[in-house]
């Protein structure tokens, strides 16, 4: 599916970011985010008390939040290496980046 709109203030991502959701175990939820059908992103969220519509949202805005960083990032390299020294951190979000 394509990143949903979302009831926060969040852009919406491009066209070709996409996010698979699915729940694993009882309290987890796992979102992957892929550009162009590759994997870029792991999210997970684990609480007990959200429904999967919610964990589904949550990790959407989340997702977004990731792609407009690895965005920002990718423009700051292209710049060189002086302008991205300690940019972007989330410290809410772990996301591991694939690499291919």
């Amino acid at each position: 599916m394509n990143l949903d709109p979302s009831p926060t203030a969040m852009p919406l991502a491009p066209a070709e970011w996409t996010m698979d959701f699915s729940r694993e175990g009882r309290n987890q939820y796992v979102a992957q985010v892929k550009r162009a059908g590759m994997p870029m992103c792991r999210l997970s969220l684990m609480q007990s008390d959200l429904t999967e519509a919610d964990a589904h949202a949550e990790l959407a805005d989340k997702a977004r939040q990731w792609i407009g960083e690895y965005l920002g990032r990718s423009i700051l390299e292209a710049a060189g290496p002086a302008n991205t020294h300690g940019a972007f951190t989330h410290e809410n979000c772990r996301a591991t980046q694939y690499t291919g």
